[in-house]
């Protein structure tokens, strides 16, 4: 058999319940805040990644970033290894603010480490041929803004009219780069 429960005493049990549901969930929001503001002044108690005094910082791992204002740039070599790279160029990232950039290249990697360096600049970046090609892109010629990377084994950057040549490897794309942005 049951037992009659009074309406009273219901009622006296329900409250009981919201109140200790109540003082839970006030206990899990104060520890939770409390937690949170400890583990955020742990994490800026944390040594900063260093930055030399030139504005580049050493991410680890083989990567170098940059920071301009709110854009970051991260590139594959640092400024020291690349400083004796001929770069002969009078382009400037100004000249491609706001304007369609055209990049040629066989290797997937050369051309992202160049559209990530841009394309916060660029009203657009895009893969074409220099010249004719048999690929389904856009063939450009030097009075487009055009990047051409070709492999060869000496590294050097030069300019004819709005293309820019870069030969070698990432070390010479990396070179332009820190060019561009005024590190050389």
């Amino acid at each position: 058999m049951r037992k009659i429960i009074l309406k009273e005493n219901l009622e006296r049990k329900r409250k009981r319940n919201v109140t200790l549901a109540s003082i839970f969930l006030f206990a899990i929001l104060i520890l939770s805040t409390v937690g949170f503001a400890l583990f955020s002044a742990d994490q800026s108690a944390q040594p900063q990644t260093p930055t030399n005094s030139s504005g580049i910082t050493d991410l680890g791992g083989g990567r170098w970033g940059i920071a301009l204002g709110d854009k970051s740039i991260v590139l594959s070599n640092s400024l020291a290894t690349v400083k004796d790279i001929p770069v002969e160029i009078s382009t400037n990232l100004i000249s491609y603010t706001q304007s369609p950039i055209y990049i040629s290249s066989k290797n997937d990697a050369i051309a992202r480490e160049i559209a990530n360096a841009l394309s916060s600049y660029a009203n657009r970046i895009q893969n074409a041929c220099y010249g004719q090609c048999e690929e389904n892109l856009p063939e450009k010629t030097c009075s487009d803004n055009l990047i051409v990377w070709v492999d060869k084994t000496e590294n050097k950057v030069y300019q004819k009219d709005n293309c820019i040549f870069i030969e070698g490897d990432m070390r010479a794309v990396d070179a332009f780069i820190y060019h561009l942005l005024g590190f050389s």
